[in-house]
């Protein structure tokens, strides 16, 4: 996504420090999935003018893998992706 390590960091990580200086927990964000889907959607939007709501493909054990996207820059299209999204996210 164009992001350095650091941005990656920040943006999906979080640090906690411990009584030891040397001994920092890194852990997941609670929303860094969405936070992922909501970024490459603004990222999309720097090239196409209509991006549509995501399809969350999802594994075995209901966890998302994959968020699919239509972009376009025709109004329409991005209406009919959507409400195919709608259909199939429920």
């Amino acid at each position: 996504m164009g992001l350095s390590r650091e941005d990656i960091e920040k943006r999906f990580y979080k640090k906690t420090a411990t009584l030891f200086e040397d001994i920092t927990f890194i852990e997941k964000e609670k929303d860094a999935i969405e936070n992922s889907a909501k970024l490459y959607k603004s990222r999309l939007k720097e090239v196409f003018e209509f991006v549509s709501k995501p399809y969350e493909l999802k594994n075995s054990s209901n966890s998302i893998m994959y968020h699919l996207f239509l972009t376009s820059n025709n109004k329409t299209a991005e209406k009919i992706g959507s409400d195919i999204v709608k259909k199939y996210n429920n």
